[in-house]
């Protein structure tokens, strides 16, 4: 179930969590909010229980950072630590950062972000006008086509592990 438009599907994360496990790579889990579900797989979850500064220092020990386009992506940046950015409905050409391997395995048009300034209008927007990309069983197209083997491909392609 996708609570958010630019969400990531569940059993995708599984998936990918243990593709990287196949190359000997633990994943610790970060974030906070009512949105963060336990990914089955992880070696550590540690979400609602780091501050912004523990999880900066738990994002710098690590490989790379993987997340959806967002606010530990941005944060990751600031602190020079690499990410790997999944863009499912948000608009890559809008919001993905120079030194980030910033994916999107599809010819889908944004649903959210690059038509508005602000997350308010944002909302807005995607009530008025839902996403258009939104037909594989009633999931958003671009989260769905946007495969954790497509993602580990592109890991591996750009020399990331």
């Amino acid at each position: 179930n996708l609570k958010c438009l630019k969400m990531w599907l569940y059993e995708y994360w599984v998936k990918l969590v243990s593709l990287l496990k196949e190359h000997n790579i633990d994943c610790v889990q970060i974030g906070a909010g009512w949105s963060c579900r336990n990914i089955e797989g992880v070696k550590l979850n540690l979400v609602n229980k780091l501050t912004l500064e523990q999880s900066g220092e738990i994002m710098k020990r690590a490989l790379f950072h993987i997340d959806i386009e967002g606010g530990l992506v941005i944060f990751a940046k600031h602190i020079n630590v690499k990410s790997v950015v999944l863009f499912t409905s948000t608009d890559i050409n809008q919001f993905s950062r120079a030194g980030n391997l910033n994916l999107r395995n599809t010819d889908c048009i944004a649903c959210s972000g690059s038509l508005n300034k602000n997350r308010l209008n944002t909302v807005l927007y995607a009530k008025k006008f839902p996403c258009r990309a939104k037909n594989i069983d009633g999931i958003n197209r671009c989260a769905k086509q946007l495969t954790p083997n497509f993602v580990i491909e592109k890991i591996i392609e750009n020399k990331w592990i």
